[in-house]
C-alpha cells in the first residue's frame, strides 16, 4: 500500500514539474485562479452593482471614481466587468461539462462496440460535422431563441460530434489493449471495462480537451451574446458588452475595449493552461 502510495506520489511531482516548466501554462494557471476569485467574490470586490444606474454620469470616461468609465446608462463597467467573469465562466463550465460527457458516452459505446454500431453512430455524427460548429450553435440559438438557455444548449450540441470523435479514437486505441481482454475473459460487463479500465486510460486527454473546451465555450458564448441570441439585458456579459459599446467605439472605444481585452485574456490563459496539460500528461516527456 505504502508503495502505491509513493509512487502516486512521485507521479504526481513528475507531472508538477514537468508543468511547472513551461512559464505560459503557469501564468495561464495563475490568471485563471485570480478571475474565478474575482468571480466568486464579485459582490465584494465590485464597487457599484452591475445594474446600478446613475443616467447624470452616462458615458463617463476612465477616472479615479469609475476605473474603467460608465456605459451608456451610466453603469460602471468595472462592475459589470467583474460580474461578467461569473456568467462567461459559468457559461464555459457548463457548456462544456454537458458537452464532454454527451461525446463521453457517445463515444465509449461506440469505440467499444465497433462495428454496425459504431457505423450508424458515426455516420449522424458525421452529418453534424459536416456544419461548422460556430454554425451550429448559431441555427440551434436562433431556432431556441435569445437567453442563457438557449446558448447553453446551443453551445453545447455543437461542440459534441467533434469531441464524440475524439474520445471514439482513444476508446479504440485502447479496446484492443490485453488488459481489456484480459478483463473480458473475466466476465466483467461492459459498464465495468468501459468505466473502470478504458476511462482512466483515456482521463488525461478528457481533461486537456475539457480544458480547451472552457476557452472554446467562453469565445462561442461572448460571439452569441454580441450577435443577440446569447444574454439578455441587463445580464453583465463579455460578449454582450462588446455589442452594447459597438456603437459607441469611435469616441468611447473604451466600451469595447476592456472587454475585448479580458476575453482575448481569458481564453488565452486556458488555452496556455491546456497546452501545459497536455505536455505534462504526455508519456513521450517522461525520460525528459
Amino acid at each position: 500500500m505504502n508503495k502505491s502510495n509513493n509512487k502516486r506520489k512521485s507521479h504526481f511531482r513528475l507531472f508538477v514539474q514537468r508543468f511547472s516548466r513551461n512559464k505560459l501554462a503557469v501564468f495561464g494557471l495563475i490568471f485563471i485562479v485570480i478571475i474565478i476569485l474575482a468571480a466568486l467574490l464579485a459582490p465584494y470586490i465590485a464597487p457599484y452593482g452591475y445594474d446600478d444606474q446613475d443616467v447624470s454620469r452616462r458615458l463617463t470616461k476612465p477616472n479615479s471614481e469609475h476605473w474603467f468609465g460608465t456605459d451608456d446608462l451610466g453603469r460602471d463597467v468595472f462592475s459589470r466587468m467583474i460580474y461578467g467573469a461569473r456568467v462567461s465562466l459559468s457559461i464555459g463550465i457548463s457548456t462544456t461539462t454537458i458537452s464532454m460527457f454527451t461525446a463521453l458516452i457517445i463515444g465509449m459505446i461506440s469505440g467499444y462496440y465497433g462495428g454496425k454500431v459504431d457505423n450508424i453512430i458515426m455516420r449522424i455524427v458525421d452529418i453534424f460535422l459536416a456544419i461548422p460548429s460556430i454554425l451550429l450553435s448559431i441555427a440551434i440559438a436562433a431556432t431556441l431563441g435569445g437567453g442563457i438557455v438557449s446558448m447553453l444548449i446551443a453551445i453545447s450540441l455543437g461542440a459534441v460530434p467533434g469531441v464524440s470523435r475524439l474520445i471514439r479514437a482513444q476508446v479504440m486505441a485502447e479496446s484492443h489493449k490485453e488488459y481489456i481482454e484480459a478483463a473480458k475473459v473475466t466476465r466483467a460487463s461492459d459498464l465495468r471495462i468501459m468505466f473502470k479500465y478504458i476511462f482512466p486510460n483515456i482521463l488525461s486527454v478528457f481533461i486537456v480537451t475539457f480544458t480547451m473546451g472552457v476557452a472554446g465555450g467562453i469565445l462561442n458564448a461572448s460571439m452569441l451574446s454580441f450577435i443577440g441570441l446569447g444574454a439578455q439585458a441587463p445580464i453583465p456579459e463579455w460578449g454582450a458588452m462588446l455589442s452594447g459599446g459597438r456603437q459607441y467605439i469611435r469616441d468611447y472605444p473604451y466600451l469595447v475595449t476592456y472587454p475585448g481585452i479580458m476575453i482575448s485574456i481569458t481564453v488565452f490563459s486556458i488555452n496556455m493552461f491546456g497546452d501545459g496539460l497536455r505536455d505534462a500528461f504526455d508519456p513521450k516527456l517522461k525520460g525528459r
